[in-house]
C-alpha cells in the first residue's frame, strides 16, 4: 500500500522551513520520543514520511531559494526511494512483531486472571495482589488493550468494591485528568468508572457530613472553650507580625521578577554571542543549557561561554548552566550525569565560576563528549575521533576492570586501534512466572557498547541515515538499536546477533 506524505512536512515536525538537517534530526528526535511506533504506529508513520521527506529538500533544494516561501512536500517519490521507504516499513514491521506476540501472550495472562477474580471471594489478599498486579509493567503494556478495556467496562459495580478495586484503576488510567477523545473501548470504560467514582464521591459526602454534624456538636463546645485561650492569642499574634508577612509577601514578589529578568538576559546574551541555548523547568527548578555544534568546535565554542560570562557579571544570577552537544541521541545523560547503565558520573553542569576559564571548560567538556559517545553514540564517532579519542578512553577503561564485563578490541581495517571495557549492568524488573509477578535481575549494556560488541564479533551492522541508531541483520532478520529503543538493551537479546 503507498503511504501518503503529509501535507505539510514542517507542521508534523513542529519547525520552520529548513535545510539544516541538523535542525530536522533533532525535531525528529523529538518527536519520536513523544510518539512511540508500537504504542502510536500511524502516527509514527506520518512522522517517519515527515522526516525523510524533510531530508530529501534539504538535499536537493537551494537555501536561498527555497526558504522563500513555506516549503510542501515532494509530490511525487522517486521510484527507488520509494522502494527504500517501503523496505524500512517492513524492518520496522518485523521488528514489531515479537512485541505484539508478548502482548498477545499478557493479554491471554489478564484473561485467566480476571475468569478466576469473577469465580472467588474478593478477599483482601486477592485484592492486594490485584493491586500489585495493576501497577506492574506488565499490565501497563496491555491497559489500552480492546479486551481489557471490555473486561473492566462490562464488570458490576457492586461486585467490585471500589476503594480496593475501581478507584485504583481510575487512577491507573488517569480518567481524573477529564480528558476526551480517548477511543470507543476506552470510553465506554470511562462511563463505567465516572458513573462508580461519582457514586463513590456521592457516598463519602454524605459520610462525611454524617461525621460533620456529630463532631459539630461537639466543636462548638470545645471551640467556646478554646476562645479565649487561642483564638484571641492568635489574633494578638497576627496583628503583631503583620509587618513581616507583608515584607515575605514582597520577597516573593521580588524573587519572581528577578528570575523573569534572569532569563530574559540569558536569552539576550546567548543571542548576542550566537550560542544555542534553551530553558527548562525541572521539578520546580530552572535549567539553563547551551549547546556545543560539534566536537570540533569545543574549544571555539567555550571560549565564547567563558567570555560571555566575563564581560557580562550580572548573568551570576544565572547560577548553573547545562552544556550539551547539539542533536545528540540521548542529551538527559550529558545534562543529568548518565543513567544506571553509565560509568559518566560526572554532570554537564557548570557554576558560573567553572564557566569564567574556557580551557579548563573545554578539557572537561571534552573529556564527557568522549565518554558519551563510547558508551551511547559509538557509531557516530569519525575514524579520526577514534584514533585520537581511543587511547585515552582505554586509558580510562582501565579504572573499571574490577567490574563485571569484557574487553573488546576496536579495529579501522587491520589498524588496531584502541580496546574499550564493555561494562554490564544487573537491572532488576518483575518477572510473570506461575500466574505470579514476581522479582528478577538480568544484565544489560549501554547501547554504544552494543555498537562495539557487534562491531568486533564481524555481525552486519549499519547506521541509520539519519544518525538516530544503527541496523543488525542476521539473513532476513533485522533488529535496531538506538534512540527508539532506549540507552542500554539487555545482555541476552544482544547475544543472538553476534
Amino acid at each position: 500500500m503507498e503511504r501518503q506524505i503529509p501535507a505539510d512536512i514542517w507542521d508534523v515536525l513542529q519547525i520552520e522551513p529548513t535545510t539544516d538537517r541538523k535542525k530536522i534530526r533533532r525535531a525528529y528526535a523529538a518527536g519520536s520520543r513523544m510518539v512511540h511506533p508500537e504504542e502510536k504506529p500511524d502516527e509514527f508513520r506520518v512522522l517517519y514520511d515527515a522526516y525523510q521527506a524533510a531530508l530529501k529538500y534539504a538535499a536537493e533544494c537551494d537555501e536561498s531559494a527555497c526558504l522563500s516561501e513555506k516549503a510542501e512536500a515532494p509530490e511525487k517519490e522517486e521510484t527507488g526511494e520509494s522502494e527504500t521507504l517501503d523496505t524500512e516499513h517492513d524492518v520496522l514491521t518485523a521488528f514489531f512483531q515479537d512485541r505484539v506476540k508478548k502482548q498477545e501472550q499478557r493479554v491471554d495472562f489478564f484473561q485467566e486472571q480476571w475468569e478466576k477474580l469473577q469465580d472467588s471471594y474478593r478477599t483482601k489478599p486477592v485484592l492486594k495482589w490485584w493491586g500489585e498486579y495493576l501497577r506492574s509493567e506488565d499490565f501497563q503494556e496491555i491497559k489500552w488493550h480492546p479486551l481489557v478495556l471490555d473486561a473492566f467496562a462490562g464488570a458490576r459495580g457492586e461486585d467490585l468494591k471500589y476503594e480496593e478495586f475501581l478507584l485504583p484503576l481510575w487512577d491507573i488510567y488517569g480518567f481524573q485528568e477529564e480528558e476526551t477523545g480517548y477511543g470507543e473501548d476506552a470510553e465506554k470504560l470511562l462511563r463505567f468508572l465516572r458513573s462508580e467514582h461519582d457514586a463513590w464521591l456521592l457516598r463519602k459526602k454524605r459520610q462525611e457530613q454524617e461525621e460533620e454534624e456529630t463532631a459539630g456538636r461537639n466543636q462548638m463546645l470545645v471551640a467556646l472553650a478554646l476562645l479565649f485561650c487561642v483564638l484571641v492569642p492568635m489574633m494578638l499574634y497576627s496583628y503583631l507580625t503583620r509587618d513581616q508577612r507583608q515584607e515575605r509577601s514582597y520577597q516573593t514578589g521580588r524573587e519572581l521578577e528577578e528570575d523573569l529578568n534572569t532569563r530574559k538576559l540569558f536569552r539576550s546574551c546567548a543571542k548576542q554571542y550566537g550560542l544555542l541555548y534553551d530553558i527548562q523547568t525541572v521539578a520546580n527548578s530552572r535549567v539553563y543549557l547551551l549547546y556545543y555544534p560539534d566536537y570540533e568546535q569545543i574549544d571555539a565554542f567555550c571560549g565564547t561561554v567563558a567570555e560571555m560570562f566575563r564581560e557580562h557579571e550580572e548573568l551570576a544570577a544565572v547560577e548553573r548552566v547545562s552544556i550539551c552537544a547539539d542533536g545528540a541521541a540521548f542529551p538527559e545523560i550529558m545534562t543529568d550525569g548518565g543513567d544506571m547503565y553509565s560509568d559518566l558520573t560526572e554532570k554537564q553542569v557548570y557554576s558560573v565560576d567553572e564557566l569564567l576559564d574556557g580551557e579548563e571548560l573545554a578539557a572537561r567538556v571534552r573529556e564527557s563528549y568522549m565518554v558519551y559517545m563510547f558508551n551511547y553514540e559509538a557509531w557516530n564517532l569519525t575514524e579520526e575521533q577514534y584514533r585520537e579519542l581511543g587511547p585515552l578512553y582505554e586509558e580510562m577503561c582501565m579504572e573499571w576492570e574490577d567490574r563485571e564485563g569484557i574487553w573488546s578490541t576496536l579495529y579501522i581495517g587491520e589498524e588496531k586501534i584502541c580496546r574499550v571495557f564493555i561494562a554490564t549492568y544487573t537491572v532488576g524488573a518483575t518477572e510473570k512466572s506461575d500466574g505470579h509477578v514476581q522479582w528478577a535481575e538480568s544484565s544489560w549494556i549501554t547501547v554504544g557498547n552494543i555498537w562495539h560488541l557487534l562491531c568486533s564479533s564481524g555481525a552486519d551492522v549499519q547506521v541509520l541515515e539519519d544518525g538516530s541508531g544503527f541496523q543488525v541483520s542476521r539473513g532476513e532478520e533485522s533488529r535496531f538499536f538506538g534512540a527508539w529503543q532506549g540507552t542500554a538493551e539487555e545482555l541476552s537479546e544482544v547475544e543472538a546477533w553476534y
